[in-house]
């Protein structure tokens, strides 16, 4: 389970009902996660891909500081949306939980390009270079929208529509849990540190070498 959802089951450590069911498990699996992967496989590779040498059998796959950045926000996250849920649990369980969800699912759109931004602040990269990216966030939202607003689907999930305030609530969640490393990041470009690459390119970096 992605350590972001894993807050939303943790509710009733303080009395409240859950905020994720074993039904929005399914659905955050079959269709909200797997569009994260998608994203990664639709990045095109680098030109010089075959030209470049195998890593290293000691290389990590991925730095500490990727993993420890990937793992943070999604901490921060789960805690966001675990601590809003909370907070409006007072306008109704069903009522909380849809903003609670909204966040989750936004949130998660936000981790997944942020990843893919790598060293590049997330506006700078933007939806740029991968032509399915922009129909798997679109995708993604409109799954949660529809979730939120089909009573045929609203009903056995639980969830009511969030008001407008509280979709800017979700929003803002979602932004500030998974976002905040984005200013170091643009520090660093300005002090011109070295930076880790972005997912997509350190993936193509270890490829195998061209046969002379």
């Amino acid at each position: 389970m992605n350590l972001h959802a894993l807050g939303g089951l943790c509710a009733p450590l303080v009395g409240a009902p859950l905020l994720l069911r074993p039904v929005h498990l399914v659905w955050l699996e079959v269709v909200v996660h797997p569009t994260a992967s998608l994203v990664f496989e639709a990045d095109p590779g680098a030109p010089d891909l075959m030209k470049r040498p195998p890593r290293r059998r000691s290389t990590d796959l991925l730095p500490r500081g990727a993993i420890a950045s990937i793992v943070g926000r999604a901490t921060a996250l789960g805690a966001g949306v675990l601590v809003l849920y909370l907070t409006v649990f007072g306008s109704g369980e069903e009522s909380a939980r849809g903003i609670a969800v909204a966040a989750l699912v936004i949130g998660q759109v936000f981790l997944v390009l942020a990843e893919r931004a790598g060293t590049r602040p997330v506006w700078r990269a933007g939806l740029r270079g991968n032509r399915a990216l922009p129909w798997i966030v679109a995708a993604t939202i409109g799954s949660l929208l529809i979730v939120n607003y089909a009573p045929f689907l609203a009903a056995p999930l639980h969830v009511a529509p969030p008001t407008a305030a509280g979709w800017a609530l979700a929003l803002a969640v979602a932004a500030t849990t998974t976002l905040w490393t984005e200013p170091f990041k643009l520090l660093r470009t300005h002090s011109g540190q070295d930076q880790r690459p972005s997912p997509q390119s350190e993936r193509v970096r270890t490829g195998p070498s061209r046969r002379r």
